[in-house]
């Protein structure tokens, strides 16, 4: 599935960079049923606790999936899913202790060796993702006066 972005804006870095380390939030309305998207990224040098954290929320509920970066070797990934029950929510909590890194290598040696089933996304996918994110550069870029070329320039 492909998502087109409708409506976009990009802040900046969000505190000085001689104070703190640059910020990006970008919201978005996507065509794909009007979602609107979040996307916001924080910066520390050698934090040792960095997560990256995936959330989805709808009328039905919530999932969250918490991995570390690749080079934290054996950092557990966590689904979360909060659903709502009688006037409540109840939250389940699945940890995974394998890499997340190590599962996406399987799955692509699995792909290529075996000739099982394609990844869901597939190049389309990867070159929407690409156009979003130089459109995203594109928005910075022009908000804080600089310059920009190439593919992101047209995007």
């Amino acid at each position: 599935m492909t998502f087109g972005i409708v409506e976009m804006t990009a802040g900046g870095a969000l505190a000085a960079p001689d104070v703190f380390q640059p910020s990006v939030q970008v919201s978005a309305v996507v065509s794909a049923g009007g979602a609107q998207t979040v996307l916001a990224w924080h910066y520390l040098e050698n934090y040792p606790a960095y997560r990256e954290i995936l959330t989805v929320h709808d009328t039905r509920g919530s999932m969250k999936v918490a991995f570390a970066t690749p080079d934290m070797l054996n950092a557990p990934t966590r689904l979360e899913v909060v659903e709502p029950s009688a006037n409540r929510e109840t939250r389940s909590t699945y940890p995974s202790t394998t890499s997340s890194f190590e599962n996406e290598l399987v799955e692509f040696h699995r792909v290529v060796t075996t000739g099982g089933a394609a990844p869901i996304a597939g190049v389309p996918e990867r070159r929407a993702d690409f156009i979003t994110s130089q459109r995203i550069r594109r928005r910075l870029a022009e908000r804080e006066g600089v310059p920009i070329g190439g593919e992101a320039a047209a995007a």
